[in-house]
């Protein structure tokens, strides 16, 4: 498209030809925008790179990480059919230096994001309970509000705002079990390595992939259902 073939087209009356012209001139700033973004990102990779070196982080897991931008572009062109980068905000975490890829799965430094309270003690025991009380079984349902419930030898290990990472599903690959874990073993001890200033209690999971209605439709054999079968699953609005 050249500006003389858009200044003939108005002179000549050609609207179909204007129309076309005008679709093509869209498509190109629609491009451009996408590359300036990429560009963006591609900026800011020294820096994040220095961050990732005076943490000691293996550059491995840079490359993993800034994986998702080939991806979230490549996605754009398989399902509209022309490259794109609808994910900015997403992936602006990564820069910030606060999200990484560990094997299967991502970790964000976050805040626990609901208004319930968790309690562990000893080996992996939980008691979880909303605002009001109510008991949150390990399946999503809220039981009747507990008047017993004794914090005495229990240790708080969550509530609203307070520390904790989030989890999140890389968009690339089954979403194998043993996967899984052996990622969370391995966040565990890049965090404890990496940043042992940042003090956390639990993982969280905020996603529709949690839905224990999949269960009843998957199967219990099913990749998906193993995954939501290793949270403590409880309401979000």
């Amino acid at each position: 498209c050249s500006f003389s073939t858009l200044t003939t087209s108005i002179m000549a009356g050609d609207l179909l030809a204007l129309r076309i012209t005008r679709a093509e001139i869209l498509s190109y700033t629609t491009l451009f925008v996408i590359l300036l973004w990429a560009l963006v990102f591609l900026e800011h990779l020294p820096k994040l790179r220095e961050q990732y070196l005076g943490k000691g982080i293996p550059e491995s897991i840079l490359v993993d990480t800034l994986g998702d931008l080939e991806l979230w572009m490549n996605a754009s062109k398989d399902q509209l059919g022309r490259w794109g980068l609808r994910e900015v905000n997403w992936l602006r975490t990564h820069l910030y230096f606060r999200l990484f890829r560990i094997g299967r799965l991502q970790y964000c430094f976050d805040r626990f994001p609901d208004e319930y309270r968790v309690w562990g003690r000893g080996e992996g025991e939980l008691a979880v309970f909303d605002a009001e009380g109510h008991f949150a079984s390990p399946d999503g349902s809220l039981g009747a509000r507990s008047a017993t419930f004794d914090p005495a030898g229990w240790t708080e290990l969550a509530h609203k705002g307070s520390a904790t990472l989030s989890i999140h599903i890389a968009a690339t690959g089954p979403l194998d079990s043993a996967a899984c874990g052996a990622s969370v073993h391995q966040a565990r001890d890049f965090f404890h390595r990496h940043f042992p200033e940042y003090r956390y209690d639990v993982m969280t999971c905020v996603s529709w992939l949690l839905d224990p209605a999949l269960e009843q439709r998957l199967g219990p054999d099913a990749n998906l259902v193993k995954f939501l079968r290793e949270f403590w699953l409880f309401p979000v609005p």
